[in-house]
């Protein structure tokens, strides 16, 4: 019961650990974004929601685990488990989505993407 416990609080501190670290990063990449001229803005922007989407998936998988390795709680019959599991699918897939999306109605409007400046370039 004690090794359970204690497996408990090192995951959980584990995850709201580097889950900072992301959300540190993700408010670093902002910076950039809107602070001093770059040359890469839209790039940095990408780079901050992909960090802030880790982050958020760390932080709600350091909640989840927490309350799963509680001595009384049962992952079977939690409704918990559907939220965790949504939170991080979404929260995993969204900057992909976002790329898809930017890159996909740049090519239909006729322009070419640039990787590098994460942005449409017309000619």
């Amino acid at each position: 019961m004690k090794s359970k416990q204690i497996v408990r609080w090192f995951i959980c501190l584990g995850c709201i650990v580097i889950g900072l670290l992301y959300l540190n990063g993700a408010v670093g990449s902002w910076w950039v974004y809107w602070g001093p001229p770059t040359e890469y803005p839209k790039a940095w922007e990408q780079k901050a929601v992909t960090k802030f989407c880790i982050s958020i998936s760390f932080l709600f998988t350091a909640a989840m685990v927490f309350i799963a390795l509680k001595s009384s709680f049962s992952l079977k019959r939690s409704v918990y488990k559907y939220v965790w599991v949504l939170v991080v699918v979404v929260s995993v897939l969204y900057p992909h989505l976002r790329e898809y999306v930017k890159l996909d109605s740049c090519l239909d409007s006729g322009g070419t993407w640039s990787e590098e400046y994460f942005e449409c370039r017309y000619k």
